[in-house]
């Protein structure tokens, strides 16, 4: 059930360490948030099909995993560079 999440979780672990290494575009960072929101939708679905405690607690578990996902994404695009607004002076 949350196999997606979690890959996505992986895969956006795995961004946020090679982040450093590449400068992430806003153009990249947007669509990185897109899919996130995207997948985040995907999900709620799946808890859709519950009631009563055992959807409130599968939505705050997805809510919980997007925030994470998304707050590592914004470190890595402020760590970039890109997200500064970086106009250095000599």
């Amino acid at each position: 059930m949350h196999k997606p999440l979690m890959l996505l979780t992986i895969a956006a672990t795995l961004g946020a360490l090679a982040a450093p290494a590449f400068a992430m575009s806003e153009g990249e960072y947007r669509s990185e948030k897109d899919r996130l929101a995207q997948a985040y939708s995907a999900e709620r679905v799946n808890c859709d099909s519950l009631s009563g405690a055992a959807k409130r607690d599968c939505d705050a578990k997805i809510r919980e995993q997007k925030k994470i996902a998304e707050d590592k994404l914004e470190a890595s695009y402020k760590e970039s560079g890109a997200g500064r607004g970086e106009s250095r002076k000599p």
